[in-house]
């Protein structure tokens, strides 16, 4: 038979085994995880081709404030042609919109001339034919007491030639007489009515008969001029216009050459020289890089953690950490957390992790400021090791389907 005090001595032990397996890793408060002192870098380019000259010296760690000027790329070698022909063609257009005015005020004086001219001959047209009106009028009235002379004296003779007054031939002269004074009543009527068509056509700007016909070609002339004048109205604000733009574009032209010719590199923010493609005295060419900044406000510890220690971590837990070769603890709050499917690489990022297929959870923790100094003389604090503990949970749950698992 089995020894009854061993058994229960066994299953003693059995049970404090089990117990120990199940509750010892929950004895534990804290989870360790390695990780990185990390910041956030900012690389420069040049916009422009040029020499580089930093405006002090300036080496791996060189503190720069923020506004202060970090060095300047400087071109001698920019094609200013383009400029040059745009002041050339402004001359040219000046030149251009000179004479035009000078033709636009020629052709209004010679405009104005004609019309005063026209005007001037259209009011002595008027008067003159006014006057060869009146004068018509007047012989138009003495032919017409001519004419009544005539006519009674006709009358006469046919009576007296009936009482063999007088012979044939007096009363011949007399009729001939009647006659010719009808034929010169109805030629100043002509002439008169001539008068009145003349004087009408003047007074609408209309010029009969010979003498007048400088006067169509004078008014041709000035209704040429008014066209003369309108285009050349168009031309001078077309030169107008364009001067305007082309000197707009100078404008913009001199903007773009003092840009190209000299460009300040300054800092972003207060920044450390992290590190420095390009030396003083380089040759920079366009969208190269200029100078590496580690901004220091961004520094914070970068975790790497398994799946299962990524469970019980969230944003606002309070970790403790110590900086490899220190034995001071330093505290610190989790800001975010990083699943395993994310991109490791950041070009942004100044230090990095060893890759580890059991570690590809990131969490990402703000250390105070003064635990993680970062100066001129303390650069090097970013890319050191660091050893952070996470605070565990207790969960009865967890412990019970542990114990259960054992059997």
């Amino acid at each position: 038979m089995l020894n009854k005090k061993k058994t229960r001595i066994f299953i003693g032990l059995m049970v404090i085994v089990v117990l120990f397996f199940a509750i010892a890793p929950k004895l534990y408060l804290f989870n360790s995880a390695d990780g990185v002192v990390n910041g956030r870098i900012l690389t420069l380019h040049s916009p422009i081709e040029g020499k580089l000259q930093f405006a002090k010296a300036t080496e791996y760690g060189t503190f720069f404030k923020k506004g202060e000027v970090i060095g300047a790329i400087t071109n001698d070698r920019i094609n200013n042609s383009f400029l040059y022909e745009l002041r050339t063609e402004t001359k040219t257009l000046q030149a251009r919109i000179d004479s035009i005015r000078k033709r636009i005020r020629s052709f209004s004086e010679l405009s104005a001339s004609l019309k005063k001219k026209t005007a001037d001959h259209q009011k002595f047209s008027q008067q003159r034919f006014s006057l060869q009106i009146d004068q018509e009028k007047q012989r138009l009235a003495a032919e017409l007491a001519e004419n009544i002379r005539a006519k009674a004296e006709y009358e006469s003779s046919r009576f007296l030639i009936k009482k063999k007054a007088i012979g044939d031939r007096e009363l011949e002269r007399h009729e001939a007489n009647l006659v010719e004074s009808s034929a010169r009543l109805t030629q100043i009527k002509g002439r008169l009515a001539e008068l009145d068509n003349s004087l009408a056509a003047i007074k609408t700007g209309i010029f009969l008969e010979e003498g007048n016909q400088d006067s169509p070609y004078s008014k041709q002339r000035w209704d040429q001029l008014v066209i003369e004048i309108s285009l050349a109205e168009t031309v001078y604000n077309e030169s107008v216009n364009r001067l305007q733009g082309i000197e707009q574009q100078i404008v913009e032209e001199q903007q773009r050459i003092k840009r190209m010719r000299k460009y300040l590199i300054i800092a972003p923010f207060d920044c450390l020289v992290w590190r420095m493609p390009s030396s003083s005295g380089s040759t920079m060419v366009i969208d190269s890089e200029t100078i590496i900044l580690l901004e220091l406000k961004s520094v914070f510890l970068d975790i790497t953690v398994s799946e299962s220690e990524f469970d019980n971590i969230i944003p606002g837990t309070k970790v403790s950490f110590q900086l490899k070769g220190e034995v001071k603890t330093h505290y610190g709050v989790v800001f975010t957390t990083r699943g395993s499917g994310i991109v490791q690489g950041d070009v942004n990022l100044a230090a990095s992790l060893k890759k580890d297929p059991k570690k590809e959870f990131r969490i990402w923790v703000k250390a105070d400021s003064g635990d993680v100094i970062m100066s001129d003389n303390a650069f090097s604090q970013v890319g050191r090791r660091v050893t952070v503990k996470f605070p565990r949970k207790w969960s009865h749950w967890n412990f019970l389907s542990r114990f259960i698992r054992v059997f």
